[in-house]
């Protein structure tokens, strides 16, 4: 019996990135739940939803990708990999983000084979079989 499709979470508040990624990610053969808010994201994650990944952008209203970072920290036991994909492409910003936890850090705009390989990097090294 195979593994079911990773389902990939998505939180970008940019509807053509968004549906830009999600199209990447399906017709990859993974499964995208995307979010335009963090709060929504974060309500999914407090109901134990099953994700294998999460791609946060950094920049959003509200609720921004490393305070959704932070949280998936501290309160879910295992391991969730997370991959920043945003505009904050300073080195300044990817080491803040790798030391709040961040596994990987991509800079918009991102090649579609870049990011399916990280995704795969990270999914490999979190769900070994």
């Amino acid at each position: 019996m195979s593994d079911p499709t990773p389902l990939i979470a998505l939180l970008e508040d940019d509807p053509a990135q968004s549906a830009w990624i999600r199209r990447t990610l399906t017709d990859a053969g993974f499964a995208c739940q995307a979010f335009d808010e963090a709060g929504t994201l974060l309500a999914a994650l407090r109901a134990h939803a099953p994700f294998a990944l999460l791609l946060l952008d950094w920049e959003l209203p509200g609720i921004n990708g490393m305070e959704v970072l932070r949280w998936v920290r501290a309160n879910r036991s295992e391991a969730l990999p997370v991959i920043f994909v945003t505009n904050r492409t300073l080195e300044s910003d990817l080491i803040e983000g790798l030391n709040a936890g961040a596994d990987d850090y991509i800079g918009k705009p991102c090649r579609p084979g870049e990011l399916l390989e990280r995704i795969g990097a990270q999914l490999r090294r979190n769900r070994p079989s």
